[in-house]
């Protein structure tokens, strides 16, 4: 599959293009291996439909476009983990008992044909998908012709149109240039903790065990190539077991937690990303958290902590982009340690995480040079506006999102404003009071959380619940994340702090103030999109 690996000449770039390994990618490079040792054929093979929009395999979309002369791809849908449904809203089921989606591919290839590549869906229940699909011929099949282009060579429909408006916003890659995937653990059980007291206990005693007791006693399984157990006993003690070390972490929206930070790869973190997270460590500073492409509803989250790489998102990978970058600390280079050296500070305490290109434009545009603060506010907001998800929704599923910029100075700043009272409400620093939340006298033990629409009650056991919690709040999802549900799950079987119920009390009100806020963005701008 190496051949995949390459797009337009040069190399695909993935940092992780782990998806490129699947099975079904390697029986589809086989069968188009053989064909290409023959003059005419056909290929047909039901398989995942991720390969058809998703980013990763756009080398192998152009690839194929280069074997064959027809492609003709049905989509069957059915995915449960983007909960898919039909154009109409209603049920779209899997023609298999799997989570994935599916697709049936036709892979054509004869001398002196004409190359196009086609595209159709089949939506509904699997009933009526095996009935279509038994009667269905190619010719009878409503196909749509496509006209896959650089960079992502799509096997799915777009809006051109719209796509060429899209594009002509800045790739939030283009305005943060620093960024970064988040940290991958390897081991949650044993380096997350809700508390920085459980925290500290399980580090002096990981380190003060056995490697084999280590391992049985905190489940840690097998050695991996990238993490093991003996590695991260060592990474632990070089560190100087230091209560120092122990941060917080944004592990999912809203649920902040500890863990012990060295900042050294293969340690007692698997990839701690110490290059990017420095900064968040290193002096006031705060970012926003989104993905690459989203199997759900695709969100965007602030968070002033270091970051999880499931933080996010529940089903994808979650990238972090810090608003200022500092120097290192006096004294220490890149010379075989964690960082690398940067001279551009010349003394600076800390610089903007701008690219020059975007400040130059934003200062050019609006003839005004704006904060820091004000721009990431402003794009916040924008990330916020349910018409621009709307809007875009198809191309925020396959990279990063664009932000397109207001005509209007105005505009711009009635933004960046409401974007800032997002941000400070995110980050936990202006609890707006909507709500007066009260909780019931108990024990606090949390059981599996239950919602009771009517009260609008939301409950931790039987006998105790938060209230009043509207539906909406309660319902209320950041990429695949169910906030206030999550939360509780996340604690069945503890006795909840007095910090953790005043934090449910707050994100409640946070939560309400977010769905309106969402709404006052989008009437901003509507008139200047």
């Amino acid at each position: 599959i190496d051949t995949y690996k390459t797009v337009d000449g040069k190399p695909l770039g993935e940092k992780n293009p782990k998806w490129l390994q699947d099975d079904y990618v390697k029986f589809i490079r086989f069968a188009q291996w053989k064909m290409e040792q023959v003059e005419e054929g056909v290929v047909g093979i039901i398989t995942n439909h991720s390969f058809l929009d998703n980013p990763t395999f756009r080398g192998m979309r152009q690839s194929l476009m280069q074997t064959f002369n027809r492609i003709y791809v049905l989509d069957l849908h059915g995915n449960a983990k983007k909960k898919e449904r039909t154009p109409e809203g209603g049920k779209d089921e899997n023609v298999f008992d799997i989570e994935q989606g599916v697709a049936v591919s036709l892979l054509v290839k004869k001398s002196g044909l004409s190359r196009a590549v086609y595209h159709a869906d089949l939506w509904g229940t699997r009933t009526e998908k095996y009935r279509a699909l038994l009667a269905a011929e190619k010719d009878s099949v409503e196909w749509q012709e496509l006209q896959p282009a650089t960079p992502f060579y799509l096997f799915i429909p777009q809006d051109e149109a719209l796509r060429e408006e899209y594009e002509q916003g800045w790739q939030v890659t283009d305005i943060f240039p620093v960024n970064s995937v988040g940290i991958v653990t390897a081991r949650d059980r044993l380096t997350i903790h809700h508390t920085e007291d459980d925290l500290w206990k399980t580090v002096r005693d990981f380190v003060a065990l056995p490697v084999e007791e280590a391992r049985q006693k905190y489940k840690l399984g097998k050695d991996s190539k990238d993490w093991k157990v003996e590695l991260a006993q060592r990474d632990v003690k070089e560190s100087g077991l230091s209560k120092a070390n122990g941060v917080p972490i944004a592990y999912r929206p809203f649920d902040t937690r500890y863990t012990y930070y060295t900042g050294h790869s293969g340690g007692f973190h698997c990839r701690p990303r110490g290059k990017i997270m420095r900064h968040m460590l290193a002096g006031k500073n705060f970012g926003i958290v989104t993905t690459r492409l989203t199997k759900d509803n695709w969100a965007a989250f602030a968070t002033e902590h270091i970051i999880g790489h499931k933080s996010g998102s529940r089903y994808d990978i979650s990238y972090f982009f810090p608003l200022y970058l500092y120097p290192l600390p006096e004294g220490e280079n890149s010379k075989g340690g964690l960082f690398e050296e940067d001279d551009t500070f010349q003394g600076k305490e800390r610089l903007e995480n701008f690219s020059p290109q975007l400040r130059a434009f934003v200062d050019e545009k609006y003839k005004h040079h704006y904060s820091p603060e004000d721009i990431l506010s402003y794009v916040y907001a924008v990330l916020h506006s349910p018409t621009y998800r709307e809007k875009y929704r198809d191309f925020l599923k396959i990279d990063f999102p664009r932000v397109p910029f207001a005509n209007q100075r105005e505009t711009f700043e009635a933004l960046a404003a409401l974007g800032w009272e997002l941000v400070q409400a995110h980050l936990l620093k202006a609890i707006p009071q909507a709500l007066t939340v009260d909780v019931t006298p108990g024990d606090f033990a949390a059981e599996k959380p239950a919602y009771d629409a009517r009260r609008e009650r939301l409950h931790i056991s039987k006998a105790q619940y938060f209230a009043p919690v509207p539906q909406d709040v309660w319902e209320f999802h950041i990429d695949g994340y169910q906030v206030l549900n999550q939360y509780l799950k996340a604690r069945k079987g503890r006795t909840l702090s007095l910090d953790e119920i005043e934090n449910i009390q707050n994100v409640v009100n946070v939560l309400r103030f977010t769905i309106d806020q969402m709404q006052r963005i989008d009437a901003c701008w509507k008139p200047s999109r």
